[in-house]
């Protein structure tokens, strides 16, 4: 529940940030982000992340995962959770 709740405050304040200027795309920890081109396998879900408009394709998001590295990307743990889940 800790990190859930530092992983959701970061993402809102990410989206008041952004609400009226639209710097970009806040995104949440259910949208993938792939880690090696052309390999859909190999994705990472941080908490919240962000990516720049000028950054974003011109289509939009198309794929189920986004292909770019992000801007920002955070991800809350817990102090209790094992090394081997990060």
């Amino acid at each position: 529940a800790y990190a859930s709740r530092i992983n959701v405050i970061l993402l809102t304040r990410l989206m008041e940030w952004n609400r009226d200027e639209r710097h970009g795309e806040v995104l949440g920890s259910d949208c993938p982000i792939a880690m090696h081109p052309g390999d859909p396998t190999q994705v990472r879900k941080p908490g919240v992340s962000f990516v720049r408009a000028d950054r974003i394709p011109p289509a939009g998001w198309v794929l189920d995962y986004v292909t770019v590295a992000p801007d920002f990307a955070a991800h809350a743990v817990s102090p209790a959770m094992p090394a081997d889940l990060l």
